[in-house]
């Protein structure tokens, strides 16, 4: 009976070999800080086949008879994973580069304003590669989710939960993002909080159809530090929470009565208490001792208390949340001249922040990038198109990241960009590295 159960055995063996030609191909694995990313999960066809050795390689066995196998590297330390196909051709495996990268793709994912379900676009996400997804989840002076805080409009159902949910089955981190200052167009319940020009008007500027509240007045404060502990406290999978709008409105110095704002009267009040000056009275003045530079660096200062406070409240509450600004990188460039206020700099060397959001125009690609070198290693690129740009464009972008070393780290603002196949395809060929 036992020589019969060799010789099956044996036989089995020899079918095997004779129809499952089995070969392994070494791969290496990077992390974000381009290091070896060691003891990674790897998954083949869904199963777990192993995991990274301590100099991030990994080999690779495949049946040349196969196809095509889908492949799964998650790194349990940054909580993100890359999904991606290799076919099998003549025997044998179509790797694009045996370098696999964690290279950091973001995306921002507006739910209520999306004409797509949440789950469907996330697997879009998943196929192009994002690891970080940024979610409004306070912006028109209203939440996506059930919030206590007082004087704030809120969802009945909770749209951030389900997204958190969804997006850690699929290893995609989620940070909160909240329209600071920017509440949105209907500005009942929240007129007396309003920002206000020269002539004690909220309407005026660039963005005239925008109401933004004030960061002076102590209500507006209050109920933002409030609503960044809530979340703090009620979603503990959220990796991180990022503060968008957190500026003064844009406007043209050259119309400087009708465009500079910040002359609500708690603002005033402490401007001249520091100064003893009387703001109304400043013209623009290019000259950095000037009166007027006083006024920009009093403005700037309002914010950045402001972040100080939201930022202690999430970080006295959950540690672990990473915080992330918006920002123009033109910003320190126009100084004095640029009526937004948003120092970054001075941000980055007062609040504890783990880097910036620079918003990078598609149509002002190269001095946008140039812009934000000097913060580079602080800096994720948030690339927007003013309008729907197609295929071909599309194509020439990931070609100039790529060849400018910026497809390491950079993101997209415009979420259509990712229902496309050919998209998604040229985003996920960035985990391949040459």
């Amino acid at each position: 009976m036992r020589k019969i159960l060799l010789v099956i055995y044996l036989l089995s063996i020899s079918v095997h070999f004779l129809f499952s030609q089995e070969n392994y191909v070494l791969f290496k694995v990077i992390s974000f800080d381009a290091y070896p990313a060691n003891d990674c999960e790897v998954y083949v066809n869904g199963e777990l086949k192993g995991y990274t050795r301590d100099n991030g390689t990994y080999d690779f066995y495949y049946d040349s008879k196969a196809k095509s196998y889908l492949i799964e590297i998650k790194s349990t330390i940054e909580k993100v994973s890359k999904r991606f196909s290799i076919n099998i051709k003549n025997g044998k495996p179509e790797l694009k580069s045996d370098f696999i990268g964690f290279n950091q793709l973001g995306a921002y994912f507006n739910i209520e304003k999306s004409d797509k379900k949440i789950d469907e676009m996330l697997v879009y996400f998943k196929d192009a590669g994002v690891t970080d997804l940024f979610v409004p989840v306070f912006f028109d002076g209203k939440t996506i989710y059930p919030s206590k805080v007082k004087g704030i409009k809120s969802s009945k159902k909770d749209l951030l939960k389900d997204v958190i949910e969804l997006a850690k089955k699929l290893n995609i981190r989620v940070h909160a993002v909240l329209n600071v200052l920017n509440w949105g167009n209907n500005t009942e319940g929240f007129q007396e909080y309003l920002m206000t020009n020269r002539k004690g008007n909220w309407d005026g500027s660039l963005e005239k159809d925008k109401p933004f509240v004030s960061p002076a007045h102590p209500f507006i404060i209050q109920t933002l530090v409030y609503l960044t502990r809530e979340l703090a406290i009620n979603y503990r999978d959220l990796y991180g929470i990022s503060f968008d709008y957190l500026r003064y409105k844009k406007g043209n110095i050259s119309n400087y009565i009708e465009d500079d704002f910040g002359y609500e009267e708690n603002s005033v009040k402490m401007f001249q208490n520091t100064y003893h000056i009387d703001p109304f009275s400043i013209k623009p003045d290019t000259n950095k001792n000037s009166n007027w530079y006083k006024w920009i660096e009093h403005k700037e200062n309002l914010l950045i208390n402001l972040l100080v406070k939201m930022i202690s409240a999430v970080k006295d509450t959950n540690n672990q949340i990473k915080i992330t600004v918006s920002a123009d990188p033109n910003y320190l460039y126009n100084r004095g001249k640029d009526l937004s206020c948003e120092n970054y700099d001075d941000i980055s060397e007062f609040a504890r922040v783990d880097y910036f959001l620079m918003q990078v125009s598609y149509k002002n690609l190269e001095n946008d990038l140039k812009a934000l070198e000097p913060f580079i290693t602080k800096t994720l690129p948030m690339i927007y198109c003013d309008e729907k740009i197609n295929e071909e464009r599309f194509n020439n972008l990931i070609d100039y990241l790529k060849a400018n070393r910026y497809d390491y780290f950079f993101g997209l603002y415009d979420s259509y960009l990712f229902a496309s196949k050919n998209n998604c395809e040229k985003l996920i060929d960035l985990t391949f590295r040459r």
